[in-house]
């Protein structure tokens, strides 16, 4: 999942604005998003808390009901990279792969944590050809 962090020095510039039409657009599209506000590291952020929960209803995307601190975010970052995810070039590779071998019609691959692949023990029923 891309990360995109959107920042200003001045307050009232449009941050949260900008994080919710990005976020629903790219929720809109199909994306999976997240959206944090992470809060001020020198105590209470009323700001932050405001924007936490704005951000909290924007249709499609993830989001914790509060600000986040620092160390919170990293703590999120890390659990989400620790999810098995298969890149898209890998999945493109199969499917180019499934395409040209006609011996893998109506089989299935299975794909363990993106790192080995194998097509499954049994195959998927027969699949019906059409033309020459």
């Amino acid at each position: 999942m891309p990360t995109i962090l959107i920042a200003s020095l001045q307050p009232g510039e449009g941050r949260t604005t900008a994080m919710a039409g990005l976020g629903a657009s790219l929720a809109n599209d199909g994306r999976t998003v997240r959206l944090l506000r992470i809060r001020s590291a020198a105590g209470p952020d009323r700001d932050a808390e405001d924007d936490a929960r704005t951000l909290a209803a924007v249709p499609g995307c993830a989001a914790p009901p509060g600000a986040v601190s620092e160390q919170e975010r990293q703590a999120i970052e890390e659990r989400m990279r620790a999810i098995p995810l298969i890149a898209p070039e890998e999945i493109a590779d199969i499917v180019v792969e499934f395409i040209r071998d006609d011996s893998l019609a109506g089989r299935a691959m299975r794909i363990v944590n993106g790192r080995s692949r194998e097509l499954a023990e049994s195959p998927a029923p027969a699949v019906a050809r059409f033309g020459g």
